[in-house]
């Protein structure tokens, strides 16, 4: 219970968002990184890279 309600609350504060790092999409999805860079490879996931400018 203690378990869903942590993973419910982490869903909930990043679902929200417009963007999510590759890590937080995987954690969503319950795969590691590496299937998440070759479902953007494959063109079936869409990414863009944020960059900052200082």
């Amino acid at each position: 219970m203690v378990i869903e309600t942590i993973i419910r609350q982490r869903e909930e504060s990043v679902i929200h968002r417009a963007y999510l790092s590759v890590q937080e999409t995987a954690d969503l999805m319950g795969v590691k990184r590496n299937a998440v860079y070759q479902l953007i490879y494959h063109g079936k996931l869409k990414a863009y890279r944020l960059t900052s400018c200082i």
